[in-house]
């Protein structure tokens, strides 16, 4: 089942003040896709004896597999025109939620069987100064701020079928492995463009930006039984960071109101990471 919606308040409380609010969200709740079964013992049997069929459309699963996902967010922009300049201000806030239940082993028997569980929060603030229209300089400058936080927590479940007659044993893989983590980004950037008419039909433009970001990870993975909890990869935490210049140079000529030449050279910036499932 998948729903999702959209609203829109549009405020003009004087002439030159024009605020937009949007909200929306979705939610879905489906079933998790399944897996074939690939035994790894001689003829694609797996370690309690099961084999799949050939029918690539059949299959015995212990789970059915469940995924919940709920995403909402809001957008405030506001628009304030003046003789100077304009000034706009964007605020935005995302959340998502994920939960699913995923049959790991594909088989009849519960031999893997994964949840898997992730959180995440945005928030951003960009202030926009844009010079006024009809001039043969135009320009824009702007200031921008983003904090994403994003918590996982996963649960591996191995071998829970041999539960019943073997307790915690990480030898024959009867265990329960936790692995959560908590990953924030922060990002600032300013940045400015211009682009001047030269002719009618010729302009040139150019802008530059600065962004610095910085990441944080902070992880740790246990085996995790009723009585106790085992560490196997302790309280770890890592941050850091990157930052860089990037902008781009564009030449543009209009022939006609249908026909346009441009040249273009651009330059562009990815931060790096943490890879919270290695």
């Amino acid at each position: 089942k998948n729903h999702a919606g959209r609203a829109m308040f549009r405020f003009t409380p004087t002439d030159d003040l024009d605020i937009l609010l949007n909200v929306h969200g979705g939610v879905n709740r489906s079933s998790m896709h399944q897996h074939e079964s690939r035994g790894l013992l001689p003829g694609g049997v797996d370690a309690l004896g099961y084999q799949e069929s050939p029918d690539p459309y059949s299959g015995c699963h212990d789970q059915d597999g469940d995924e919940d996902l709920d995403v909402y967010g809001v957008t405030l922009t506001a628009a304030w025109e003046n003789d100077a300049f304009d000034v706009k201000s964007i605020s935005n806030y995302e959340y998502s939620e994920r939960d699913v239940l995923e049959d790991g082993d594909a088989g009849c028997f519960d031999m893997i069987t994964v949840y898997w569980y992730s959180e995440s929060q945005q928030y951003s603030q960009e202030f926009q100064f844009i010079s006024n229209a009809g001039e043969n300089f135009s320009w824009i400058a702007g200031v921008h701020l983003f904090r994403e936080e994003v918590d996982v927590n996963n649960d591996w479940d191995f071998m829970r079928e041999l539960r019943p007659f073997m307790d915690f044993d990480p030898v024959n893989a009867v265990m329960l492995i936790n692995q959560n983590y908590e990953q924030i980004t922060s990002s600032y950037a300013v940045f400015g463009e211009g682009s001047y008419d030269v002719t009618n039909n010729f302009s040139i433009t150019g802008g530059l930006r600065y962004t610095y970001e910085k990441r944080t990870f902070d992880t740790e993975a246990k085996f995790v039984e009723p009585d106790f909890t085992i560490p196997t990869i302790p309280r770890n935490k890592q941050s850091k960071n990157w930052d860089a210049v990037t902008g781009r140079v564009a030449l543009e000529y209009r022939w006609t109101d249908d026909v346009l030449n441009y040249f273009s050279v651009s330059r562009g910036f990815k931060s790096g990471g943490f890879n919270g499932g290695a």
